[in-house]
């Protein structure tokens, strides 16, 4: 028990300490940046085990108390991840949930619930890479997928159907209407004025 009491009583202070730096900048100073980082898929068991799988197998130990990088960040999030038409989501509705605050339709990116097949302008939703642009700030992504994937492209993408990557994939009944991803990443801002 003395571990523990240990352990929780040193993150404690921690969290303190956290708090009271954030109380004595605050009224100070704007932030300059925002990074975000997702662990796309990285819901609380896949993290759970990543700690065990640390703790367990590269450094011999139970694996329950270890922790990763990230638990020693000073600011985390969490948040509820659910489609309006679904309730276990995709990375293309949770991505645009994230990076505009509006929830949408399983497989939809860039755009709202309202989003039609027949108007490829209903529905879209401003990103926070928009609003930093129009802001005149720099805005970049880095990511380990496709570039057009279903998380990086709800960025700088309004699309009906996250598949539609490339203009192959775009159904004939739909061409002429929705651009697919690639092009709206080179062609269309926000994508295009990254830095």
């Amino acid at each position: 028990a003395e571990f523990w009491h240990k352990v929780g009583l040193t993150q404690l202070e921690k969290t303190i300490k956290q708090a009271q730096r954030v109380k004595d900048i605050s009224y100070q100073k704007k932030a300059r940046n925002i990074i975000v980082f997702i662990g796309d898929g990285m819901g609380i068991s896949t993290i759970s085990a990543g700690r065990i799988y640390k703790g367990q197998y590269l450094k011999h130990g139970h694996g329950e108390e270890e922790t990763l990088v990230f638990d020693d960040f000073p600011n985390t999030g969490m948040a509820k991840t659910y489609n309006v038409d679904k309730q276990v989501p995709d990375s293309a509705g949770t991505a645009t949930a994230i990076f505009s605050g509006s929830k949408t339709h399983y497989g939809a990116i860039g755009l709202d619930a309202t989003r039609s097949k027949k108007d490829a302008q209903q529905g879209q939703v401003q990103s926070v890479m928009e609003w930093a642009q129009k802001e005149g700030k720099r805005t970049g992504i880095v990511t380990t997928t496709r570039i057009t994937h279903a998380t990086p492209s709800a960025t700088y993408a309004h699309i009906y159907d996250r598949d539609w990557e490339c203009d192959t994939e775009v159904p004939s009944e739909s061409v002429g209407i929705h651009v697919d991803i690639a092009r709206q990443l080179v062609e269309n801002a926000p994508g295009n004025s990254v830095q």
